[in-house]
């Protein structure tokens, strides 16, 4: 509920809405196309309210890209609409600065052809979009998104992996500490359980060895291991 608009998502066949309702009649105010496709498995699709404003990921027709958009509830005319980004969050109030709205997206590093997480800074006044220097994993290229939230991280002595979530790493671990001795990422899966205690399911290449003469399959010199 945002003043007397009662909004909402809805879905027409698969294609994603925002809908504000009048709360005396039911009727229909407004219906704009929003998307969730760039969202991790586990974040949550929901309505978000700041300074009186709705604010949503608006679909343009693309897979993975969208534009960052602040409404109003009353009329769902556009109040901030952003360039097209890869947005992977919901937009929130800065927490170091209030003038600001934070959001996180993905990006292409320039020159090393690798996708990574950033940081974007919207002004609550002015609608003007700026990357956050120096802010986040993806913003000095320390990690490279493997798949949602696994990372391998940059410049480690040994192959690592981690998880992290809006630009902080969690948690990381060599693959030799995980899969054991000889192990590399040559090979991988990954998977998630959603469940009351979130788990990565991650398999890995261990002690592989080319077989010789390459026409002979030898089953006992190339394995694979799976963790939780």
């Amino acid at each position: 509920m945002i003043g007397k608009t009662a909004v909402v998502y809805a879905t027409v066949s698969s294609d994603l809405f925002l809908v504000g309702l009048d709360t005396a009649t039911g009727r229909q105010r407004w219906r704009r196309p929003a998307t969730a496709a760039a969202f991790d498995p586990d974040r949550e699709v929901r309505v978000v309210e700041i300074d009186g404003l709705v604010g949503y990921l608006r679909d343009v027709g693309d897979d993975r890209l969208s534009r960052l958009a602040m409404i109003d509830p009353a009329t769902g005319s556009d109040r901030i609409v952003t360039d097209k980004q890869w947005w992977r969050t919901l937009p929130e109030v800065c927490q170091d600065n209030a003038a600001y709205l934070c959001a996180w997206a993905y990006v292409l590093e320039p020159g090393r052809d690798v996708l990574v997480s950033r940081q974007f800074r919207v002004d609550r006044r002015t609608g003007a979009v700026t990357k956050v220097p120096g802010d986040g994993a993806g913003e000095t290229g320390r990690t490279t998104t493997l798949w949602n939230d696994l990372v391998r991280v940059n410049g480690a002595k040994v192959e690592t992996v981690g998880i992290e979530q809006d630009g902080r790493l969690l948690w990381s671990r060599p693959v030799t500490e995980l899969f054991g001795p000889g192990a590399s990422l040559d090979d991988w899966a990954a998977s998630e359980d959603d469940g009351a205690t979130p788990v990565l399911q991650l398999a890995g290449r261990v002690g592989w060895q080319p077989p010789t003469p390459a026409w002979i399959w030898r089953p006992t010199r190339s394995r694979s291991a799976s963790i939780g």
